[in-house]
């Protein structure tokens, strides 16, 4: 409490509600206007845990792997003559952090936004390149920050479903 307090004046409910989370180690989502201080408290609050956190700012334009690991094509010679090819992935990002920071939730497309998403709730990956086995996620918390979602603002971006916000136990208006 002390870092953030040291970082950020006022804030007393986004502060509770980021300790609240980290403690019960669930997930929080912060919305508000920018330029009122969402990142920079989700940033420090992760700092100050000394977990081994991962920090992504949302873009419409967010890949799979730049939020799970490096995808690597594996060619494997079969007995039989010919080749497989697969695609695995170097384990990264959300798959290796105990606590993530994920800036603007709301831009990210749905393709990644479904996975992610799925990360969180069941903090566990086993996609198509885990090469069939099941990765425990050393993840306790995220924390996501989002704008609001008004249609006459320039900063407008999509309202998050109300089946994903459900992923996180705590929801704040700043």
């Amino acid at each position: 409490r002390r870092s953030m307090d040291q970082k950020i004046i006022g804030h007393e409910s986004g502060k509770e509600a980021v300790l609240l989370a980290l403690i019960a180690q669930e997930h929080v989502y912060i919305e508000g206007p920018p330029g009122v201080a969402k990142t920079l408290l989700a940033e420090t609050a992760a700092q100050a845990t000394g977990l081994s956190f991962f920090f992504y700012q949302m873009h419409r334009d967010t890949k799979l792997h730049e939020l799970i690991g490096d995808a690597i094509i594996v060619r494997e010679p079969q007995p039989e003559g010919g080749e497989l090819v697969r695609s695995l992935t170097r384990p990264g990002g959300i798959l290796t952090a105990e606590l993530c920071v994920l800036d603007d939730i709301s831009r990210a497309p749905g393709e990644a936004l479904n996975v992610l998403l799925r990360l969180l709730n069941e903090r566990q990956y086993n996609g198509p390149s885990s090469g069939e086995e099941v990765w425990n996620l050393p993840l306790r918390t995220a924390i996501a920050t989002s704008n609001p979602s008004d249609p006459g603002s320039r900063y407008y971006t999509e309202p998050l479903d109300p089946a994903n916000l459900d992923r996180f136990v705590l929801q704040l208006k700043t």
